[in-house]
């Protein structure tokens, strides 16, 4: 109890003059926060008190905020537990193991939890079964996670909900190769196991020719009209909507020379080292490499093609995929390495691209998630910042989230006044200071901030990031979640210190140590340090997007006749849109001394 009275003490005083306790949320649709819980704890006794204690560690679990739900458990008595509190308690345990990388510690809690004899609710039961695939997907036992995904599918009554299932599932198994997965379809018993393991093998038959794909899934569909992978299926395209079959010489555009040149190098090195992974396993098309700064985009799309190419990827400059969209129609199949906007759906063009407009939605996703609504959003003052709040704005409100502040910053001088204005500290110092004069003495003061904000958007460089979110801590604003962009990170360690606590999404190549890429993908990856361990480092993301360019080409027909499943690469979850850009879905990490750990998913 002595801690959750400190705890409401200190929040008292960051009030200012005059201690009012927090208000109670005004509308019952809100979740308290996870400071909110422990006051409504420290007022309460019994089983009540306790549901109080285990809903702060579950909000500050969902703020990946793990310290903070370990200090509320601690102080759970487990005795005045009902038994679905018990099981509630079990299963955060599990989470809090989880989240620290440690699943087989996570095991024994959640074991507890299904052996106990007690009538669950619908939604423990399914969040006990998603917990105990995510454990054993951890722990590389993939059979038993399948059961228990299978289970919290059933379990699940709402669509989207057993589509995330079915998809978590299937990017489960999608990174592992055919050996292993023949591997484990001699060991399948249950009906669910042999289903995903026979309809991943499907799409990874190599030899399998794409006019043939459809009907060997609608096959797979008949054999298992229950299965939970149907509702990846649902939507699917036409044999016109994928490639005849696969290409056999393949035309690269890209600036190998001039101001992109280094750039334009790294994309060609990371494409060339998925090319030759790949004649590993039989695949060994033509590569004809042709640098745009050396003649116009019609002209070498025009000798590309003349050339034999039957597919192109690249160019990598907007207004040279303008161009070519302005020339003439395509004549074979074409992969650009940007996007372009408001161009419709173009025969024989798909648009991928590391396209910044997807990280800030996500952004937006993250804080819907995490259960913001009320944001300060913080933009340089230029045109990255102004296109940034253009994509930000619209998407964020129409999710009914509430921009309550914005502060568009130049120098860390200004930064520092604009926050004081934002945060109403300057207020705060005014109120203190004529109470001081009419008391004529000293009372005790600690600035008050405003509080009607409950997530910070900062979108900087890694060098401002530095500045800024030092600043935030100086004013108050530490307990604040602050979320970013990839463009904040740089993966160093020792300069990344003054990031701490900055959540921001990124591509799972920069976090191969930490998460399960194909196999294939992680020896293309080695083989890149090994080869230009310096261009590496200043392009990181560009090798990946060369890497999965090359990959894209033998997914591109899987991905148009399954536009709901996903293709686990280096840049991100790929999905194919109906307009043919390729969407990626990145992954969340939340920098913890200077290092960017991952969020469970």
């Amino acid at each position: 109890m002595k801690f959750i009275v400190a705890v409401i003490t200190s929040a008292l005083l960051l009030t200012g003059c005059h201690p009012n306790p927090l208000p109670l949320p005004r509308q019952a649709a809100r979740t308290p926060t996870a400071q909110e819980s422990l006051q409504l704890a420290a007022a309460s006794q019994g089983q009540q008190q306790q549901y109080y204690l285990l809903q702060s560690a579950e909000t500050a679990l969902d703020s990946h905020q793990s310290q903070e739900a370990i200090e509320a458990l601690k102080h759970v008595n487990r005795q005045q537990l009902s038994p679905e509190q018990q099981i509630n308690y079990l299963i955060i345990q599990a989470q809090l193991a989880l989240d620290e990388k440690q699943p087989q510690s996570a095991l024994p809690y959640l074991q507890q939890a299904q052996s106990n004899n007690v009538a669950l609710s619908a939604d423990l039961q399914s969040k006990l079964q998603k917990l105990l695939a995510k454990t054993y997907f951890a722990m590389n036992d993939i059979l038993p996670g399948l059961n228990n995904g299978s289970a919290a599918y059933q379990l699940a009554t709402a669509t989207d909900e057993k589509r995330q299932i079915s998809l978590f599932l299937w990017q489960k198994l999608e990174t592992l190769n055919p050996s292993q997965l023949r591997a484990l379809q001699k060991n399948a018993a249950t009906e669910a196991q042999r289903g995903w393991l026979d309809l991943m093998m499907t799409t990874k038959n190599l030899t399998l020719r794409n006019d043939n794909l459809l009907d060997a899934i609608k096959q797979w569909q008949k054999q298992y009209p229950h299965h939970a992978a149907q509702a990846l299926l649902q939507n699917m395209g036409t044999r016109n909507s994928m490639l005849a079959r696969p290409a056999q010489h393949i035309a690269l555009l890209l600036p190998l020379n001039g101001d992109l040149g280094n750039q334009g190098r790294a994309i060609r090195n990371g494409f060339l080292a998925a090319y030759y992974q790949r004649q590993s396993v039989g695949y060994s098309p033509q590569i004809s490499i042709l640098d745009t700064t050396q003649d116009s985009i019609p002209n070498l799309y025009s000798k590309a093609v003349k050339e034999g190419a039957d597919l192109v990827v690249g160019p990598l400059l907007k207004s040279d995929i303008q161009s070519l969209i302005a020339s003439k129609p395509l004549a074979v199949p074409t992969i650009a390495l940007n996007t372009v906007p408001n161009v419709g759906n173009i025969s024989n063009l798909f648009f991928f691209g590391l396209d910044p407009d997807d990280e800030v939605q996500q952004v937006a996703d993250k804080m819907r998630i995490d259960h913001r609504r009320r944001v300060l959003l913080m933009t340089p003052q230029d045109a990255w910042g102004q296109r940034i709040r253009a994509v930000f704005q619209p998407y964020w409100e129409k999710q009914g989230g509430v921009i309550r502040a914005e502060i568009q910053y130049h120098t860390r001088a200004q930064l520092a006044n604009q926050l004081l204005d934002a945060f109403h500290l300057t207020a705060s110092q005014r109120r203190y200071m004529s109470l001081r004069s009419i008391l004529r003495k000293n009372p005790r003061f600690v600035p008050r901030r405003r509080d009607d904000f409950d997530a910070i958007f900062v979108v900087a460089t890694p060098a401002m990031g530095r500045q800024i979110i030092p600043l935030l801590r100086f004013y108050y604003a530490s307990d604040i979640p602050t979320y970013s962009t990839s463009q904040i990170y740089t993966a160093s360690r020792q300069k990344d210190h003054d990031l701490d606590g900055v959540i921001f999404d990124d591509i799972p190549w920069l976090f191969t140590n930490n998460i399960t890429l194909p196999a294939s993908l992680m020896t293309v990856q080695q083989k890149i340090i090994a080869s230009w361990p310096e261009s590496y480092a200043a392009y990181p993301r560009l090798y990946a997007l060369g890497a999965d360019a090359f990959g894209l080409i033998s997914k591109i027909s899987q991905m148009s006749l399954l536009p709901n499943v996903g293709i686990s690469s280096a840049t991100g979850e790929l999905f194919l849109e109906p307009n043919g850009k390729v969407y990626r879905r990145l992954v969340w990490a939340r920098i913890n001394n200077g290092k960017a750990r991952l969020l469970s998913s």
